[in-house]
């Protein structure tokens, strides 16, 4: 008979040798059963914690970006009224310096016009000046003005002589001016100048100048005329017949052949004292080549400084036209910032920058 034993597990007899191995085996089944039952509900349990868990991340995740854009609205929200209230502190800022500046440069620019209106007044003085210095008298073209004219330039010349220079026939053909030339209270020499104004030249003024020059007993006759005769040489200012001067019609050449005249004559006088002298000596005296070269000389930079008056006179009307387009400029700068306000303004001038 085999030996039975008992299982200390469930207490159960069975025959040792047949029953052990079915028993243990038994056994081990219902452990490995236990055990993977054990595992499963573990597992399961994992993967409802790992759900529930994954539920709760949802809803923090979902409270969370609920609370960041409530925060973030809300930063938004005092973001945007900061801004706002700074934009309005600035631009009131912005506002009242720009209002400061430009009152600043209307009083500045007022100030400027007001120096500028002074200057400009000064500049058309000084254009005045100018114009009479380039035009020397320059004459009106026709009628008893310009023989005015010719006379008053003549007085200028001869201001501090004690010349006497009178009209001549005045309103009728021949000679406009007569000078009698005066020295220690005694007439050294008459000259007699005639304008003409024409476009071309006549013989007869040479004819009629000398019928008035035997009448006024003038020593010189001087025609001051803008036509010359065919004969006239070229790049001189005046030519002579005799006693008698055609001088081109330019003030400066007809200063200087005026000066050079009565100061020939005079020269003359106190050389051979104060008698009649033969007529010709004076243009003979100004024909030496080194008194006509001197003379020559002297219109020539009479004609540059002329030019260079010119471009100066020139240079100052420009400087007033600019100046004034410059304040109109200004004004115009004025107007269209009163007309949009100078937010308007600043907005438009920082777009187109």
């Amino acid at each position: 008979m085999s030996q039975k034993i008992t299982c200390p597990h469930c207490k159960k007899e069975f025959p040792m040798k047949q029953g052990l191995e079915s028993h243990f085996n038994d056994l081990t089944q219902t452990v490995i059963n236990d055990a993977k039952k054990q595992e499963q509900d573990r597992i399961q349990k994992l993967e409802e914690d790992k759900k529930n868990q994954e539920e709760k991340n949802k809803k923090l995740e979902a409270q969370i970006k609920k609370s960041d854009l409530e925060k973030s609205e809300a930063i938004k929200k005092a973001l945007e009224k900061d801004r706002a209230a700074n934009k309005e502190h600035y631009d009131a800022i912005m506002e009242n310096a720009i209002k400061k500046d430009r009152e600043n440069q209307l009083n500045k620019h007022s100030e400027d016009k007001n120096k500028w209106e002074l200057e400009k007044n000064r500049l058309n003085k000084q254009i005045q000046t100018l114009n009479q210095t380039v035009n020397q008298g320059a004459t009106v073209d026709q009628g008893s003005g310009a023989e005015i004219s010719l006379g008053e330039f003549l007085k200028k010349i001869f201001k501090d002589k004690d010349d006497k220079i009178t009209a001549y026939a005045k309103g009728a053909a021949g000679g406009d001016w007569l000078q009698e030339v005066i020295e220690n209270n005694h007439t050294i020499c008459k000259i007699l100048y005639e304008r003409k104004n024409t476009k071309s030249w006549s013989n007869e003024w040479i004819k009629k100048i000398q019928d008035d020059m035997k009448d006024s007993k003038s020593n010189i006759g001087v025609i001051f005329t803008r036509a010359t005769p065919k004969d006239f040489p070229k790049d001189v200012p005046w030519d002579h017949k005799g006693n008698i001067f055609i001088c081109k019609y330019d003030f400066p050449t007809l200063r200087n052949l005026a000066t050079t005249q009565r100061w020939a004559h005079v020269l003359i006088d106190q050389h051979k004292g104060n008698n009649k002298e033969n007529l010709l000596s004076a243009i003979d005296f100004l024909e030496n080549p080194i008194i006509k070269n001197i003379i020559m000389q002297k219109i020539n930079i009479s004609e540059k400084k002329k030019k260079k008056l010119k471009l100066t006179l020139q240079n100052l009307e420009d400087v007033i036209e600019l100046n004034e387009s410059m304040d109109e400029s200004l004004e115009e700068l004025f107007k269209e910032i009163n007309k949009i306000g100078i937010s308007g303004f600043l907005d438009k001038w920082n777009k187109t920058r």
